[in-house]
């Protein structure tokens, strides 16, 4: 009894500290569109403490197919390495079993969010081609946190 007690105490913990570090990478990619390394750094162990019973090869080989086409995306210069390296290390999380669908919801967030942005600066700043890019770590973070949320509670039950 008292050891799932300290075992759910922990869990939540690092659910915690997770999320505190997932927020603040959102701001830091939103305000100077950076997403630091020390940050996928805590992530990924955070992760790895979580889910270290329940980490099977098909988790790792998602990991390296979505660590190997990224370095394929960021070398054709279609969205930053931080991106990938963020998407990779939270693949880590998701169960294959909802991973195709985490990557629809990304690329639907993600292609509402530039349309967006679009939108904003064509008709804010008619005259001017808006160059600041997309923080895409805001449709990472949400699908991936909706996957990780359908990992949990599929594994739970």
């Amino acid at each position: 009894m008292m050891n799932s007690f300290f075992n759910i105490h922990w869990q939540g913990l690092l659910v915690l500290i997770l999320a505190l570090v997932l927020m603040k990478l959102l701001v830091t990619d939103v305000l100077y569109r950076r997403i630091s390394n020390l940050d996928v750094i805590i992530i990924l162990i955070t992760i790895l403490i979580l889910r270290l019973n329940e980490i099977d090869y098909r988790v790792t080989t998602q990991f390296l197919l979505v660590l190997g086409l990224g370095f394929l995306v960021v070398s054709f210069g279609i969205c930053g390495a931080g991106d990938i390296k963020l998407l990779s290390v939270l693949s880590l999380a998701i169960h294959p079993n909802w991973f195709i669908l985490v990557v629809v919801l990304m690329l639907w967030l993600g292609g509402i969010l530039a349309g967006s942005i679009w939108l904003f600066y064509k008709f804010r700043y008619p005259n001017q081609r808006y160059t600041g890019g997309v923080p895409y770590a805001i449709p990472i973070v949400i699908s991936c946190s909706f996957g990780m949320w359908l990992t949990m509670i599929s594994t739970a039950l």
